[in-house]
């Protein structure tokens, strides 16, 4: 990436609000796995239709990318991906041990109606 490119705000309280689109990532929570200022770029763990996986996304230009409609968005990560990418990240063995955990959790069921019926 070339170094006159303006990047998008790295915080933590910016990668973590992108939520679009909204329908998708609904079942939050987004939590940040890694992210590489100098590169621009960032890796999160969140649900996505229910399921948990990684997103990636760059932050640079206007917008950064992906993007939809000036909405910022993440592009999931195949999950045939997600150990070659979590072997390559410079984070600690605890933190690889919950993403691993989180990401071998079933998928949401939010067919259930939260209330409960008695029978006889």
């Amino acid at each position: 990436m070339a170094t006159d490119v303006k990047k998008q705000p790295m915080d933590v309280e910016s990668i973590l609000k992108i939520n679009s689109p909204i329908e998708r990532t609904k079942d939050g929570p987004i939590e940040l796995v890694y992210r590489n200022e100098s590169e621009g770029w960032a890796i999160v763990s969140l649900y996505w239709d229910s399921n948990p996986t990684l997103g990636i996304r760059w932050f640079w230009g206007t917008y950064g990318t992906p993007v939809s409609y000036n909405n910022p968005q993440w592009f999931i990560i195949p999950e045939g991906l997600h150990q070659a990418i979590l072997n390559q990240l410079p984070i600690s063995v605890k933190k690889r041990q919950t993403v691993v955990q989180f990401l071998s959790q079933d998928k949401i069921d939010n067919s259930k109606d939260s209330k409960s019926e008695i029978t006889e």
